[in-house]
């Protein structure tokens, strides 16, 4: 049965609730990140063109959160990341819905699981964004993820024009013929890092699956987290939504865009199968 737009975001809240309920009941923390946490607070809801859910955490709250969850079974969610399906390339995790089918017109080949899906990208600490180290370190990591896009969404980059296609293929050719595996393990090496002691006071959270200033934002715009109104019904966002929606959007994050602008997903396939 082919789903619409409405009753997809619907779907979407029950995933989220169901991700909220764990981290409520285990005390981990999350926050609504990206278009979640804006459209809770310029719509009280979905942006209304929007077709998914992201979630943040701190990296020691995510770790846990896929501990308890790879120890649950449940009827109708299960955790998606590279550790349980050998075609997925991200460097963050879904809770996808079972029994359902999203296929995103990205993708050249399709992962074991296409359910509808809530994002979860974890927060890893940054001392200091400014060095010569971050910098080196941020940029090789957006190498790697830009490799594992390319090599498994050639589709998508040929749709750009075959000049781009060739530039992109000759940019991702430098990396060599390495496996996935061995790109991600070298991207967890990169960014995994301790977390200070003087969180929320110091320091910034980075989300290395984002570029350019949305990767990263100071931990004080997150800490404490504060309750906001999504849809009905009040979750964690960043304490300091304001500073944390500037960093992420500009100044005029509360200006809708063009209408030529709103965009989703776009996907091919949206469904429940049973």
């Amino acid at each position: 049965m082919d789903v619409n737009h409405t009753q997809l975001q619907v779907i979407l809240k029950e995933i989220l609730d169901y991700i909220v309920d764990i981290c409520d009941k285990n005390d981990l923390t999350y926050f609504l990140i990206y278009g979640t946490a804006l459209g809770a607070y310029r719509h009280k809801g979905f942006i209304p063109w929007d077709d998914d859910i992201d979630i943040g955490m701190p990296r020691p709250d995510y770790d846990k959160f896929l501990k308890i969850i790879s120890e649950k079974e449940h009827p109708l969610y299960e955790i998606q990341n590279y550790s349980n399906d050998d075609l997925y390339f991200y460097i963050f995790s879904k809770m996808r819905r079972k029994g359902t089918l999203y296929v995103e017109d990205v993708l050249d080949t399709r992962f074991h699981n296409n359910g509808f899906f809530v994002d979860i990208f974890p927060l890893d600490f940054a001392e200091n964004i400014n060095t010569l180290n971050f910098k080196i370190k941020k940029n090789i990591i957006n190498y790697y993820k830009h490799v594992l896009k390319f090599y498994n969404c050639k589709t998508f980059y040929k749709k750009k024009g075959l000049f781009r296609y060739w530039i992109d293929l000759i940019y991702c050719s430098f990396a060599g013929k390495y496996s996935r595996d061995r790109f991600i393990s070298r991207i967890d090496l990169l960014r995994i890092t301790p977390f200070s002691e003087t969180i929320p006071q110091k320091g910034y959270l980075v989300e290395y699956d984002e570029s350019g200033k949305k990767q990263f934002c100071k931990c004080s715009a997150y800490y404490p987290p504060i309750q906001i109104e999504f849809s009905g019904t009040y979750y964690n966002a960043p304490g300091k939504i304001e500073e944390y929606l500037t960093q992420i959007y500009g100044d005029d994050y509360m200006t809708l865009p063009p209408e030529e602008e709103r965009k989703n997903h776009r996907p091919v396939e949206c469904k429940i199968l049973q």
